[in-house]
């Protein structure tokens, strides 16, 4: 069932009408708003997609997050890999690679910045269908850094 999920994420990552039809909502959404915030927040997630990156932000019992997703292919093993970046209002940041080994089972290596998010992550893998990997990484960043000053739009004629 996770292998399934993981594979209609990929999916439609991969797919060009997908994100076709991803950006023309956005490009919709951004148009309609009534505030800059949301002006801005849809403008990132544009502007991250121009790197095949799905940025998708959300609220969790009224925290604020967002998860980042890229998918790649090592065309040398032949394997499919999601790296993803994650913000958490409660628990901070972690980012990470998805893969499926030879059994077809979902492999997730989970980077965290210091031993608290690790203890919190370590005592809910039990939880989860695969294998999992938690290690300490002292300098996570983003798939898609919005303070770069490569994102900008460029709208010169």
């Amino acid at each position: 069932n996770n292998i399934k999920n993981l594979n209609e994420i990929l999916n439609t990552i991969s797919k060009t009408n997908g994100l076709k039809n991803i950006k023309q909502q956005l490009l919709n959404d951004m148009l309609n708003t009534n505030t800059k915030e949301h002006f801005q927040s849809f403008s990132h997630i544009l502007l991250s997609l121009n790197y095949n990156i799905l940025t998708i932000p959300f609220l969790h019992h009224e925290y604020f997050g967002f998860i980042q997703i890229k998918k790649r292919y090592n065309k040398k093993t032949k394997k499919t890999f999601v790296d993803f970046y994650a913000m958490y209002e409660k628990l901070g940041i972690v980012s990470g690679v998805l893969s499926v080994n030879e059994q077809n089972i979902i492999d997730a290596n989970i980077y965290v910045p210091n031993e608290i998010v690790k203890n919190i992550l370590e005592k809910s893998k039990h939880e989860l269908n695969f294998g999992v990997s938690i290690v300490i990484k002292q300098d996570i960043k983003p798939l898609y850094d919005i303070t770069s000053s490569q994102n900008i739009l460029d709208i010169s004629i």
